[in-house]
């Protein structure tokens, strides 16, 4: 089984690599933002919760973009979709560095890179689908998501000393000539190569296809423009945690998950300098936060390699360790009991995000597939956008980062239940009919 998994990701080398790309520019961007806020704050004469929500507004708008994106655009070639969202990405971040000098020009430069991210996360997650199957998937996955937490170790390490060297602007600019590289990405989403027999069984129907294509010739735009927009309402709809309950539960998981990441990672190093530490010190809670994240990536791989994962293993167990790490943060002050719970909230948050994405495909069936990661997608991102503004808006009136921490301990603990929960519905999916 090994061996076959081995020489299935081999040859899809490319596709992989597109992932890993991906996941190392945009995870290490958005942890790398929390080096940027104290300065944001300053340079924009702004509130802590305008400034939490900038920094969530990029990766939440990026998951609510993908999941739009799966329905509104099937059809559309991963690739094409891809190219253009790296290209947005980066260029978000270069208009910000040019031209950025209100908090609102900020919302819509960080919204450009937003955009971009969506189609990116939308197109590599539709691409990985198409070249890996059900038991190839979440190996990929892992291996893919390795490469996120080498994005949050290096990148916000990086950003501080651009910050010192060339400012906010400049960094911004910087980053942006840097994250364009996620063209490439998109470049590398191939199509997948149809099967000979494939191809001759679409000979065998091509005059059916050609009739049918004849009958709906009449508005093709208008009929394609209704498909799409047909796709879009589909994703409000709930048939997927109708038919699968226990995916119902699992985009809670999720959801909660999003928002634990979100407020641990933008407000992790300004809760470092509040301590009264320097910002090149606080800066190294984030990069063992990164170095803990990346083992996390690591079991995870282990896990799935060894056919072990379940709804115990990919969501209680990591919870809990997260619970007891963020109490360190309330309980001590001193850096290196801060340090190790940074290295093991990393690991736990990576651990459960790597494992929670790479189960998906038990959880729902291939008929509602597409619509779950849309669904998964968009609640993920409205959860992320929560979190920056909720613990914003806690941070202006209490000044206190004991509560928004103490707030993602205790959604920590609601997803243990739900998981537990989860774990007593665990079971083989049955197949939907078209």
């Amino acid at each position: 089984m090994a061996k076959s998994t081995l020489e299935k990701l081999f040859v899809s080398i490319d596709i992989l690599f597109s992932g890993i790309l991906v996941v190392f520019f945009q995870s290490g961007t958005f942890k790398a933002f929390g080096v940027l806020f104290d300065d944001l704050v300053i340079a924009y004469n702004t509130s802590n919760i305008y400034a939490g929500w900038i920094f969530t507004f990029q990766a939440s708008i990026a998951y609510i973009v993908a999941g739009i994106s799966a329905p509104l655009l099937k059809g559309f070639q991963n690739r094409s979709v891809g190219v253009t969202g790296g290209f947005l990405f980066g260029l978000g971040f270069v208009l910000n560095g040019l031209l950025g000098k209100t908090i609102y020009q900020l919302f819509v430069f960080t919204g450009i890179s937003a955009v971009g991210g969506g189609l990116l996360y939308f197109s590599l997650i539709m691409t990985f689908f198409e070249h890996f199957d059900k038991e190839t998937f979440p190996v990929a996955y892992s291996v893919r998501e390795l490469f996120q937490y080498l994005g949050i170790t290096a990148i916000p390490v990086l950003l501080e000393q651009l910050r010192e060297e060339y400012g906010l602007s400049g960094s911004y600019l910087i980053m942006g000539a840097i994250v364009w590289n996620c063209m490439i990405s998109g470049v590398l989403m191939k199509p997948k190569t149809p099967c000979p027999q494939s191809v001759h069984h679409d000979h065998a129907h091509e005059s059916s296809e050609s009739t049918n294509r004849k009958d709906e010739s009449a508005g093709p735009e208008d009929k394609t423009e209704e498909t799409r927009m047909g796709n879009l309402l589909i994703l409000c709809s709930i048939e997927p945690a109708t038919r699968h309950p226990i995916f119902a539960l699992y985009i809670m998981i999720h959801s909660l998950l999003s928002y634990s990441f979100v407020v641990w990672a933008v407000f992790l190093v300004p809760f470092g300098k509040s301590l009264g530490l320097p910002s090149d010190v606080a800066v190294l809670l984030s990069v063992c936060g990164g170095i803990g994240g990346l083992f996390g990536k690591l079991v995870v791989l282990f896990v799935f390699w060894s056919n072990r994962m379940n709804s115990i293993t990919c969501s209680v167990i990591p919870a809990t360790i997260c619970t007891v790490s963020l109490s360190g943060y309330i309980f001590f002050q001193d850096f290196w009991t801060l340090a190790v719970s940074s290295l093991f909230c990393g690991f736990s948050l990576a651990y459960a995000d790597c494992a929670l994405n790479g189960i998906l495909p038990r959880y729902v069936c291939k008929v509602h597939m597409r619509q779950g990661v849309a669904i998964s997608y968009f609640f993920s991102g409205a959860l992320m956008q929560l979190g920056g503004i909720i613990s914003g808006a806690l941070l202006d009136i209490s000044g206190s980062f004991t509560i928004i921490f103490s707030i993602v301990i205790f959604i920590n603990i609601a997803s243990i239940v739900l998981a537990l929960g989860m774990h007593k519905m665990d079971g083989n999916i049955i197949e939907c009919n078209e």
